[in-house]
């Protein structure tokens, strides 16, 4: 199950997952009572819910952009103890939303949010500590906190509130503050990606496309996959860019592979990097170009991607696409066995109708 933790939380990370769906939990404060001929005053509460409104929309729409005003606007907001600003800004500094990535300032953020009784903070909290983000491991506690959260954000699922779904469907598929039940997941991550909540269009199109949902169709990921992708997930990007290099669930065109490769690569997915990098060692859909497969494999070798590793320690030991270098060879070969005890995640070989993968360079 850590394999599969780290994945989801892998697209966290880029994905900008429960921004797809502004919160529906709060009701709307009136501003004008009934039968009344002007406009009220609107309390100091009724400005803060609508200035966090106006800048989480406009961090949802941002996606992967700088969103550094809307932050410096919801920090304001969260120094005044708005909760839900809290929330937000805590979740943009853990998972790296359109700001850089700081875990231990997030952390903290959503603590405060969960100990004023916030259910999203506290089941963010509660899987940090569960994690060990920000610093603050510690499993048993963690999980006092998703249990804390879990009846209220039940509540607010059933009531049509996205991103309540979309934390129950990681509870449900990781078994966090429950039993496992791929089924419930399966259940609550569609209701949040019908409501454009990019982590569960990403999380549903990879169980589906993984073939691991049960009475349900493969192909019926890659409308969640390309959706996912196009917003900045980039494991869907990586599936998006597998399945059309192998003609699985799709048409095979290379060109739209590369398309999907390459961005999952910008993003920072270690596997499209190695691919994208064959890519352009093999001339595949694209010119090929050694310089640019030199460095999108080193990159992906650099973050341990085993694949990566050898095919440079075989072009270096081989001189094929650079010049040969034994001592290079025998680097990356020895980062490989020292690696591939704990190696990062792989999602393609869970593929049940997985086509062969080229392994090392040919030409």
């Amino acid at each position: 199950m850590s394999a599969m933790r780290n994945i989801i939380y892998g697209a966290l990370a880029t994905a900008v997952g429960f921004l797809g769906q502004i919160d529906r939990g709060l009701a709307e404060e009136p501003v004008q009572q009934p039968g009344a001929g002007r406009m009220q005053a609107k309390s100091p509460g009724v400005e803060r819910e609508l200035a966090y409104r106006k800048w989480a929309a406009k961090v949802k729409k941002a996606r992967l952009a700088n969103n550094s005003e809307a932050l410096e606007a919801l920090q304001a907001l969260a120094n005044e103890q708005h909760v839900r600003s809290m929330t937000l800004v805590g979740l943009m500094k853990v998972y790296g939303w359109g700001t850089p990535m700081d875990e231990l300032d997030g952390a903290e953020l959503l603590k405060q949010a969960a100990q004023q009784g916030d259910a999203l903070a506290q089941f963010e909290f509660g899987s940090c500590m569960v994690d060990g983000r920000g610093r603050v491991q510690d499993p048993k506690a963690g999980t006092q906190w998703i249990l804390k959260g879990l009846p209220q954000l039940r509540e607010r699922a059933e009531a049509g509130d996205a991103l309540a779904q979309n934390a129950l469907g990681k509870s449900a598929l990781l078994g966090i503050g429950q039993e496992p039940n791929m089924e419930a997941a399966m259940n609550w991550f569609e209701q949040a990606a019908k409501q454009n909540v990019v982590e569960a269009q990403d999380v549903l199109g990879m169980q589906l496309y993984l073939g691991v949902a049960v009475n349900r169709e493969r192909s019926e990921a890659i409308p969640w996959l390309k959706k996912a992708a196009a917003l900045g997930a980039k494991n869907s990007a990586y599936l998006m860019g597998y399945a059309y290099e192998h003609g699985d669930c799709i048409e095979k065109d290379l060109g739209q592979a590369l398309h999907w490769y390459s961005k999952a690569a910008e993003w920072g997915e270690p596997w499209a990097q190695w691919a994208l990098g064959r890519f352009y060692a093999q001339g595949l859909g694209v010119k090929q170009d050694d310089t640019r497969a030199l460095f999108w494999l080193t990159k992906s070798a650099e973050a341990d991607c085993p694949d990566a590793q050898r095919m440079l320690a075989d072009m270096y030991l081989n001189g094929e696409g650079v010049p040969k270098d034994e001592a290079k060879a025998s680097y990356w070969m020895q980062r490989n066995l020292e690696q591939t005890k704990h190696p990062i995640p792989n999602i393609t070989p869970q593929i049940k109708t997985q086509a062969p993968q080229e392994k090392g360079l040919t030409r």
